[in-house]
Formats: C-alpha cells, sequence, structure tokens
C-alpha cells in the first residue's frame, strides 16, 4: 500500500475454500485500508488487474456482486 502498488482482492487462489474468501476482505481492513478501498479492490480494481471489462461496475450487460454488509 505504502509504495502505491494496486492490490486486487480474491482473485488468487487456494488462500481460502470457495465461497469463505469474504475473511480476506476483513483481514485487509484489519493491516491498514480503509473498508472503501477494501470493496474498490475486490470490484472495480480486481477487474482492472485481470483484464475483465465486464466486471467490478454496475451497469447493463456487466457481471457483479454487491456487499452489502462487512460486519458479520
Amino acid at each position: 500500500m505504502a509504495a502505491g502498488i494496486k492490490i486486487a482482492c480474491c482473485s488468487d487462489v487456494g488462500v481460502f475454500e470457495h465461497g469463505d474468501n469474504a475473511r480476506e476482505l476483513r483481514l485487509m481492513v484489519e493491516h491498514g485500508m480503509t473498508p472503501l478501498v477494501v470493496i474498490r479492490s475486490a470490484t472495480v480494481v480486481a477487474a482492472e488487474v485481470l483484464e475483465l471489462d465486464d466486471l467490478g461496475a454496475i451497469r447493463s450487460g456487466a457481471r457483479s456482486e454487491l456487499v452489502t454488509d462487512l460486519r458479520n
């Protein structure tokens, strides 16, 4: 983060079992990222890093998921 590199959340395989990767979001906040930066990391930044223009956006024709509550 201090070096200004892009951090894409949830794009690596094998860290957590499938469906349990929301834990990564919580850990990112615990290690200094703001919740908004973490959400961007898991959406628009991940889509940009993976070069997938139909992810990370809320628009017609895009594949997306909405994060509604990170407290659980």
